[in-house]
């Protein structure tokens, strides 16, 4: 009778578990460099679980759940629509501790059961009712090879207005240039909007309303995107022709130089991050701006980053990657000869086998179009071909986008340029997305609350004002 009673003990936690209500929502937190957050939203319904995932911070919401299996100590569930899956042990009626799998990978997730309500939005996103007006429009490519979607704002009386046509960073991205849920384009056109200027702002190839080839796009194919817009506002009544004028972005930055240069009815450019070195040596500085986030030393970065300028030269004259290959492994074997052992270690650097895999692997990487010409490209060409006004704009703390050496040389060609006046300024404090940042490190965006800074969009505004 004794054990009996012990037995009856022992198992009524797994009974009253069995019992107990996974209704609501359940809050966890993916290290995958950054923390995302995740949120399982699960309702019984006739002896049937249904769940739904949110990933606010990549701004995902409602993504339909496959089976969600409740046993007495677990939970599962299935997600199709994006090849994973949930598998965890239920702690208690609040906790569960578990695996969160995708495409071959197993990353550990705590969910943790919450009643608050986790919004995917930002502080500053601008949500309706809008002061302004705001239409979806969709325009061509003069060889109808590309079709987009984007969206124009301007005021609700007025006009013809002095209007900006917002260029994305690199990668596709979205309208609002939304990253981790943050949405700076979106912001910027507000705040200009409401100031008395049109912004057109648009889907990048591939992405929403855009509809264009991407398999051998690079930075040139962009800019006749740019092109494109452009031609679309001229089109526009309630659009000076003679004001009109290019924000961009990182990538956009160096995309508002090549169509200015090219194009003479660009009355002004706002670059924000945009380059002024050759991508080369962007993608080296971002390497080691890294590498001095996890403290290796600097005799080692300044050694990892010949290899790179080995690679980058090379393929900048060749484009055979069997080629590429022979030649780069040549040149790092003598290298490897001038290295000490340290440095070396440091590195990871151990078997030949081991840095032979690493060098097809970086040799593919760089070997898609997009990079192959960007790795080649020089802002400073187009920017001395300027003939319009220039407001650049970078933040302290960036670290793909170094405000040390791209604004100097920003500068250095401006001055070469016809452009009737310019500025350039360094922002205090602020990273890539200019927020205002702590750790300034990539992974930080997504903790951030702050989209885009007030102060450099005061700047901006200003600038504007005084054309």
């Amino acid at each position: 009778m004794r054990r009996f009673i012990l037995m009856l003990v022992i198992l009524s936690p797994l009974l009253s578990m069995c019992q107990q209500n996974m209704d609501g929502n359940w809050l966890g937190s993916l290290e995958v460099g950054i923390k995302l957050r995740v949120v399982f939203h699960i309702k019984k319904d006739n002896n049937k679980f249904i769940t739904t995932l949110d990933s606010p911070d990549q701004g995902a919401e409602s993504i339909p759940c496959g089976e969600t299996f409740v046993s007495s100590d677990s939970l599962t569930i299935d997600i199709p629509v994006i090849k994973g899956k949930y598998s965890g042990r239920i702690i208690s009626d609040s906790v569960v501790v578990g695996s969160f799998f995708q495409n071959g990978q197993t990353l550990p997730l705590k969910l943790i059961k919450t009643n608050k309500v986790i919004s995917s939005l930002k502080p500053q996103t601008p949500v309706p009712p809008f002061s302004y007006k705001s239409n979806s429009v969709e325009y061509s490519n003069e060889t109808k090879s590309v079709k987009f979607g984007g969206t124009f704002t301007y005021p609700s009386a007025g006009g013809p207005f002095t209007t900006v046509l917002l260029i994305t960073g690199s990668g596709q991205q979205d309208r609002d240039e939304t990253v981790f849920n943050h949405k700076p384009f979106a912001v910027i056109a507000d705040y200009l909007t409401k100031k008395g200027y049109a912004v057109l702002r648009v889907d990048d190839r591939g992405v929403g309303q855009t509809i264009g080839d991407l398999k051998y796009a690079t930075t040139a194919s962009f800019a006749q995107d740019v092109q494109a817009g452009i031609a679309y506002l001229k089109t526009r009544k309630d659009v000076n022709p003679a004001k009109i004028g290019l924000i961009g972005h990182s990538e956009g930055g160096l995309i508002a130089d090549m169509v200015a240069a090219d194009n003479k009815d660009i009355a002004f450019i706002v670059t924000l991050a945009g380059p002024g070195i050759k991508g080369s040596e962007i993608l080296i500085e971002q390497i080691q701006a890294g590498l001095e986030k996890d403290s290796v030393s600097a005799k080692a970065i300044n050694a990892q980053s010949e290899v790179y300028r080995m690679l980058f030269s090379t393929m900048a004259v060749e484009k055979d990657t069997s080629k590429i290959f022979y030649e780069v492994w040549r040149n790092f074997q003598t290298w490897k000869s001038k290295q000490d052992a340290a440095t070396l270690k440091e590195l990871n650097i151990t078997s030949d086998n081991d840095s032979q895999g690493n060098l097809r692997a970086m040799i593919r990487d760089f070997s898609n179009p997009w990079i192959r010409y960007f790795i080649k490209t020089d802002p400073v060409s187009y920017i001395e071909k300027l003939t319009c006004k220039v407001l650049a704009l970078n933040g302290e703390k960036d670290i793909q986008v170094l405000a040390k050496s791209n604004l100097p040389a920003i500068k250095a060609a401006l001055a070469k340029s016809q452009s009737p006046s310019y500025e350039v300024k360094e922002l205090p404090g602020l990273n890539h997305l200019f927020q205002h940042c702590s750790k300034c490190d990539i992974a930080e965006y997504v903790d951030l609350d702050e989209t885009f800074s007030p102060e450099a969009l005061d700047i901006i505004g200003k600038w504007m004002d005084g054309l």
